[in-house]
């Protein structure tokens, strides 16, 4: 072997161990959160937050993908509902673990194809008029080094599309509270 190689071979060695040295460092935690004023009652919301069959017309998850099969489960409304999905890019299933009209709803989300798996909140803040929703994804790559570089596109890459559910579920809301009778 010539210096040259040698050379080469211990400038390999270096770069991968600064990078596993940098993936260690890394937070093996990720977060990702967008929150939006809806100007109707949380009860209002929730009647489309805790319902899996209104889920299609405002989460952004299924706008984009005509391969997407949903399958629903027996409960479709609050804690214990369910859905499982098929597309081409792959499935999943979620369940509601928590659900409540004065605080909002907790699903667990498991991904195909060795993504993480995660748990989602959608919180209601209760305001003079109207409701802030506050929608939450929570995970833990744990020793998954590659996850952990991942991680730092986490936000970029959903933050959008809880921006454009979130604006979805306001402008359903919003409507569905116009022809409602006063309380």
């Amino acid at each position: 072997m010539g210096p040259v190689m040698k050379l080469v071979g211990i400038g390999i060695l270096a770069a991968t161990l600064v990078v596993v040295i940098i993936g260690l460092l890394l937070p093996s935690q990720y977060s990702v959160q967008r929150e939006l004023v809806i100007n109707t009652s949380n009860e209002r919301i929730h009647e489309l937050t805790s319902d899996l069959e209104t889920w299609p017309r405002w989460t952004p998850w299924f706008k984009d993908d005509p391969t997407l099969k949903i399958t629903l489960g027996e409960i479709t409304r609050g804690v214990g509902a369910s859905q499982e999905w098929e597309a081409e890019k792959g499935g999943g299933h979620l369940t509601v673990t928590r659900s409540e009209p004065n605080w909002g709803v907790s699903y667990k989300m498991d991904l195909s194809k060795s993504r993480p798996n995660s748990v989602y909140t959608m919180n209601y803040e209760t305001m003079a008029d109207s409701t802030k929703v506050i929608w939450r994804m929570d995970g833990d790559m744990g020793w998954n080094l590659p996850g952990r570089f991942f991680n730092l596109l986490m936000d970029p890459m959903v933050g959008p599309m809880f921006d454009d559910g979130l604006t979805r579920l306001k402008m359903m809301a919003e409507k569905s509270a116009e022809g409602a009778p006063a309380s």
